[in-house]
């Protein structure tokens, strides 16, 4: 497996990223010693995930986002740490994040250090993305993977709620008032209560954090708006990795969107500023359709919420969007040529014998 690194050493240069999705290590830079406090070797736990042994030691590292999921899955397996994702993300601090932590860790209120954050999402990763909601009380984040790829997908939502959690906790002392998560509920669900200190909601629709809206005005403890000005300019200077390319963002905003319904191409378009046709026309030119890259993205939600929640069909139906159950089956059935309770049965006994990829529409 091929890691691609960024240089840490302040220069603001860095080598090009590795194709395809990929996740900055830095929130994943606590892995090794959680491991080690369970009295487990973090070398071959690493190499079972396709890694090697120093991949996770500099936090400006790139490692593919599959990976991320791969190296949960063998500590659970092999390391008997069942909640290796928990237990990581409680350990995240805002200097992981690098620049961007730093420029965080300057903003006025909370409110202007989750914007930080979620505006250089895209800069750190792609294969997942959050969404800040904070126009209604309670504002929620929300995170969402698009990657098709990932296993361990429970953990990678514990680790990002727990990470932003920390972090948020850290810069502002304030913790949520909810928090939801797309997966069935653990064994020891007090784990979660205790570290986040409010209600955990589990079989949730999405992995979600409550925050009330007089909570996003705490101030930030470290708040300096002279060196915020230079750290601006400085974020805008940092980055020298590609952009994402269209398909990437596009991906981003239709798994975003698609929880209570598919955003359609002239919403997609008018988020991307540009025609309809344009959008159209550019996806053309790669061999796709926009019809098919939103049925991939509900098929991929779809999925998600019958592996790895107790949700019933119909909620999973209404979720997405469609207030006719009848109405997802057929569509689920031509996605994967099942419906969608058979799939669910038939992946909980041979996973590896349903199909994961949607047929195109």
């Amino acid at each position: 497996m091929q890691v691609t690194f960024l240089k840490g050493d302040g220069s603001g240069e860095h080598m090009a990223p590795a194709a395809g999705t990929w996740q900055r290590v830095g929130p994943l830079s606590a892995l090794p010693s959680v491991l080690r406090d369970f009295g487990v070797d973090p070398a071959p736990i690493l190499l079972a995930s396709g890694l090697s042994p120093d991949s996770l030691d500099d936090s400006e590292a790139l490692i593919p986002y599959a990976a991320m999921g791969r190296v949960c899955e063998a500590a659970v397996r092999l390391g008997k740490v069942p909640l290796i994702g928990l237990l990581v993300g409680q350990r995240a601090r805002s200097g992981g994040l690098g620049v961007v932590g730093r420029l965080m860790q300057t903003a006025p209120t909370l409110e202007d250090a989750i914007v930080d954050l979620v505006s250089n999402h895209q800069r750190y990763v792609r294969g997942g993305v959050p969404v800040f909601l904070n126009s209604a009380d309670p504002a929620i984040l929300t995170y969402t993977i698009y990657d098709e790829d990932v296993v361990a997908i429970d953990q990678i939502f514990d680790g990002m709620l727990a990470a932003a959690c920390a972090i948020f906790r850290e810069l502002a002392g304030e913790s949520p008032v909810e928090v939801r998560i797309a997966h069935r509920s653990p064994d020891d669900a007090g784990a979660y209560r205790r570290f986040f200190g409010a209600p955990v909601v589990f079989d949730s629709e999405q992995s979600v954090l409550v925050y009330q809206r007089s909570q996003l005005a705490a101030p930030v403890r470290g708040a300096d708006p002279a060196a915020r000005e230079h750290l601006l300019r400085e974020v805008d200077a940092y980055w020298r990795i590609k952009e994402p390319d269209l398909v990437d963002r596009v991906n981003r905003l239709l798994a975003a969107g698609t929880m209570g319904g598919a955003p359609g191409a002239k919403d997609v378009a008018r988020r991307l500023s540009m025609h309809p046709r344009t959008l159209d026309r550019r996806l053309r030119e790669r061999g796709l359709l926009f019809r098919d890259l939103s049925a991939k993205a509900r098929f991929h939600l779809a999925r998600q919420l019958l592996m790895e929640t107790g949700m019933s069909v119909t909620a999973i139906g209404l979720a997405l969007g469609y207030a006719d159950i009848s109405v997802f089956s057929r569509a689920f059935v031509r996605w994967s040529g099942l419906p969608p309770s058979e799939w669910r049965v038939r992946r909980s006994v041979a996973p590896d014998d349903v199909p994961v990829k949607v047929a195109a529409e």
